[in-house]
């Protein structure tokens, strides 16, 4: 089952890696269309494993639907490559 955020809202999203002190940790943003809305922008460490990054969704000028965030690790010359998705919803008042 998928994540649900409204859009316009702060949506945090987080990395839990196997592998401590990457070289670098990357995120993209897509939204159903495949629009890129963040590319290759850094991810905040918090610790040795875990990573976030905070996407701030816009509540007009984009459809709801569901949104990929793809992760990019990279140590050395290995890049490891994971996606999450999740919904952005619209509300109706």
């Amino acid at each position: 089952m998928s994540r649900k955020f409204i859009m316009g809202t702060a949506v945090k999203i987080t990395a839990i890696l196997d592998t401590e002190s990457p070289d670098s940790v990357q995120i993209t943003v897509e939204d159903e269309s495949q629009a890129k809305l963040v590319t290759k922008a850094d991810m905040t460490q918090e610790n040795t494993t875990v990573w976030s990054y905070v996407f701030q969704s816009q509540d007009s000028g984009r459809s709801p639907g569901t949104y990929r965030a793809i992760i990019f690790a990279k140590k050395g010359a290995y890049t490891s490559v994971t996606k999450q998705e999740f919904d952005m919803i619209d509300v109706i008042v």
